[in-house]
């Protein structure tokens, strides 16, 4: 932002922060109970996007989406034309799928997800997936602790191989979600 270009920011940890501020045990697995967290969780969310982007002096607003503003035209056209305004005015979206009303966690699928499809809604020229694993494996590293990890791979390379499922098998863990949504935003069309 600082550098003059717009940003937004597809966010999770709306249950989260609202489980552990109703003393949850963990992670909800109700519906109810989810929604619930979310509710709470959301305010804490925007409070600290909004703390901490005031600091610098910048607007954070907030953007909670449902599947219904892809499929149907003018709920499209009305969070793209948001997405314009906000941008226009300098504020930061912050995009989350509208957990406290949802009643099943799969809408989007993830953030992933939600992140190619706010995406393509901006029009953006660059998607940044942030992710808490550190490299692409041969294996999932959290269940196989023989899993290598792959260097530097381009991602038409990746393609080739991810596609030669015969020669070489890879679980990605989320490293897969991420080259299927950067292939999404630059294609538009996932991986089959």
């Amino acid at each position: 932002k600082n550098s003059g270009e717009e940003v937004i920011i597809v966010s999770s940890g709306a249950i989260g922060m609202g489980a552990a501020k109703l003393s949850l045990q963990g992670k909800p697995s109700d519906i109810a109970t989810k929604q619930a967290a979310a509710a709470v969780g959301q305010c804490d969310l925007m409070s600290i996007y909004d703390r901490n982007f005031a600091e610098y002096g910048y607007v954070s607003a907030q953007i909670l989406l449902n599947r219904d503003v892809i499929e149907f035209d003018d709920r499209k056209t009305n969070i793209i034309n948001t997405f314009r305004a906000l941008l226009d005015f300098g504020a930061i979206p912050i995009v989350n799928e509208n957990d406290s009303i949802s009643t099943e966690e799969i809408l989007f699928g993830d953030n992933d997800n939600l992140s190619a499809i706010v995406a393509n809604l901006a029009n953006a020229s660059l998607l940044i997936i942030l992710t808490d694993i550190d490299g692409l494996y041969t294996a999932n590293p959290r269940e196989d602790k023989t899993a290598k990890k792959i260097g530097i791979i381009t991602l038409n390379s990746f393609f080739n191989i991810f596609n030669r499922r015969n020669h070489i098998k890879f679980v990605l863990c989320s490293c897969k979600r991420h080259i299927k949504q950067s292939q999404f935003f630059f294609k538009g069309s996932f991986l089959n």
